[in-house]
């Protein structure tokens, strides 16, 4: 493993900023810690070169603004548009200036709904050297709700875009009808004779479909199923998820992976036993399960064959660690400073495990902020980040 040293931090540049907005890129965040953190130049090029973006020059910044700002010029119609009852909103269609042009909604519901067009005037637009007008039309506020199409045509062009018709407010009794109860569970706590070691997926269907069908139970209250961290530190706490846009795969019954039934007769004989699904791995934890819970704390230091007391570490030997640490890593051993050194032996105590935790912590935090080496301020914020209570 090799650690890279970010290059130094530098502020984003307006035009580079005005990009970033412009794709839909954050240029600053306010993390966990409610501290509000300022991405790096360098972090903001990757991320819109990832995009196939050029922004290499100046110059090529400024082409990309351009064209983005004359993207939906070159449409017909938006890529999608999303509305609310209640309130008429006013749809754009472009087409050559001056040229006469239809636009009807194709309903969810089989219905064609023409749409008027509105007396709202927009200066036309040179395109590719073409000049592009831009048309209005009222999507009126009672439309139906759901997923419908809009259609427009124009001379012997035509293009649809989907439309998206929500609610004003949710109305939760038409939604529900009269009041519902339902049961609150932990779905990692929820396990079954099938389950990996702890709850899963399959187990709060099997939940859902029981306390409803059964008992006329109408919902199931969760905790959140969103993906944790994929490095270490791991949290163990489901309500400190790194991301809302994912699920953590630990959740999942590995026989419901359609991919499961596709592996080798080998494979699948292995993952099998690792499930202990086979009877006699299956019974053979079973019986270790009774006779641990049969054991008294000093039967079961008898079954431990051996022990390794690690004492903490001197501020000495922990300075000494972490530069092991480093050096094993293929790092160089001076990122953190001396002081940086100090301040996590008087954090971590000398403890190698709240050493190593700090430490990361550290490590990340100063990427993050394009920082070159380690220093007390890392330190003190990792610290309180990691571990719960410390302060100062």
């Amino acid at each position: 493993m090799s650690i890279e040293v970010a290059p130094e931090w530098a502020p984003v540049p307006d035009d580079l900023a005005r990009l970033a907005a412009a794709l839909g890129v954050a240029t600053d965040y306010w993390d966990q810690a409610g501290n509000h953190v300022e991405v790096a130049a360098a972090t903001v090029e990757a991320v819109l070169k990832a995009l196939e973006v050029d922004v290499s020059t100046p110059e090529s910044i400024q082409a990309a603004l351009d064209d983005i700002a004359m993207r939906d010029w070159r449409r017909m119609l938006p890529p999608v548009y999303v509305m609310r009852q209640g309130a008429d909103q006013r749809l754009w269609v472009h087409v050559p200036h001056g040229a006469a042009v239809q636009v009807h909604v194709d309903a969810e519901d089989g219905r064609r709904l023409p749409l008027q067009q509105m007396d709202w005037w927009v200066d036309p637009v040179d395109v590719d050297g073409v000049l592009v007008g831009e048309a209005s039309f009222r999507l009126p506020a009672d439309l139906p709700l759901g997923w419908h199409t809009v259609v427009a045509e124009s001379g012997g062009q035509r293009a649809s875009t989907p439309l998206v018709v929500a609610p004003l407010r949710l109305d939760p009794e038409a939604i529900t009808g009269p009041r519902q109860w339902g049961f609150m569970t932990q779905v990692y706590a929820m396990r079954s004779a099938d389950s990996w070691g702890l709850g899963d997926l399959h187990d709060l269907a099997t939940l859902a479909s029981w306390s409803g069908r059964d008992l006329g139970a109408g919902f199931v209250l969760i905790n959140p199923l969103h993906a944790a961290s994929p490095v270490p530190p791991m949290s163990p706490s489901p309500y400190l998820p790194v991301t809302r846009r994912f699920a953590n795969p630990m959740y999942l019954r590995i026989e419901d992976i359609p991919e499961y039934r596709r592996l080798s007769p080998a494979v699948l004989a292995r993952v099998e036993q690792l499930a202990a699904k086979d009877p006699a791995m299956k019974e053979r934890f079973a019986k270790m399960g009774t006779e641990l819970r049969g054991s008294t704390p000093h039967e079961l230091a008898q079954r431990i064959t051996a022990r390794y007391h690690l004492l903490p570490l001197n501020r000495r030997e922990t300075a000494a660690y972490i530069g092991h640490r480093l050096q094993v890593a293929g790092g160089r051993t001076d990122l953190f400073t001396r002081s940086a050194r100090r301040e996590v032996y008087r954090r971590s105590s000398g403890i190698p495990r709240l050493i190593n935790v700090i430490c990361d912590r550290a490590l990340l935090g100063a990427y993050t902020q394009g920082a070159k080496r380690i220093t007390p301020r890392h330190v003190q914020r990792a610290a309180r980040e990691a571990l719960p209570g410390s302060v100062g």
